[in-house]
């Protein structure tokens, strides 16, 4: 019998080989990706059974890649094909994102706290699924969009020049050392005329290389 075959699209080297070594161990088919644009490139002509996927990276990202393959006319041999995907992200900032891409569909939990006559609580839970086919609401997508667009106009200044790209990146700001993050400490450190300063890496947030 053929062995299953595993795409996998990751920008972190490391990563892609180890998890290439792992399933390769079980007797999987395994080719790699270095990023979603690469990804799609390969789904022209590769059909894997499963596609394990990073949402974090750089020139197409891992929910553009699941929505050109869902909703457009790239690769549609592998249109309907099974996803795994990951991210560091926060799982309140990504359900909805990746459920709109067209990944699997996920739950919204509402709760409803009513509180009686002298004190005492009612709880109701109710999960709400959600898929593509839900719709924004337009009041509440109104006030996103004009807070993007106020926060656009800060986050396009220019506040300096670097000769390197500056990485940003949530994966790898969390878990190694990167320019972007040293430039922040190393500016705090100045600044305070510190001999040591530390970060919480969960304050950068840009989620991208600058160039």
């Amino acid at each position: 019998m053929a062995a299953k075959k595993i795409l996998i699209i990751d920008d972190e080297e490391d990563l892609r080989e180890n998890l290439k070594y792992v399933f390769k161990m079980k007797g999987y088919d395994v080719e790699l990706a270095s990023d979603g644009v690469q990804g799609l490139k390969k789904l022209e002509t590769y059909t894997p059974d499963l596609i394990v996927l990073d949402l974090n990276m750089p020139l197409l990202d891992g929910y553009g890649v699941v929505q050109r393959l869902r909703q457009g006319p790239v690769a549609p041999l592998n249109r309907d094909v099974r996803i795994v995907a990951y991210t560091s992200d926060p799982v309140h900032l990504t359900s909805v994102k990746t459920t709109k891409a067209g990944m699997d569909a996920r739950n919204v939990a509402r709760i409803d706290i009513i509180k009686r006559p002298g004190g005492a609580l009612d709880r109701y839970y109710e999960l709400i699924p959600v898929t593509s086919a839900v719709k924004d609401d337009p009041a509440t997508l109104a006030i996103v969009n004009d807070w993007e667009s106020k926060l656009s106009v800060e986050m396009d200044r220019p506040v300096g020049a670097s000769s390197e790209p500056l990485d940003a990146i949530n994966q790898r700001v969390r878990s190694r050392e990167t320019n972007l993050a040293n430039l922040v400490a190393d500016a705090i450190r100045q600044e305070v005329h510190a001999d040591v300063a530390l970060v919480n890496s969960g304050g950068i947030r840009g989620n991208r290389v600058y160039p």
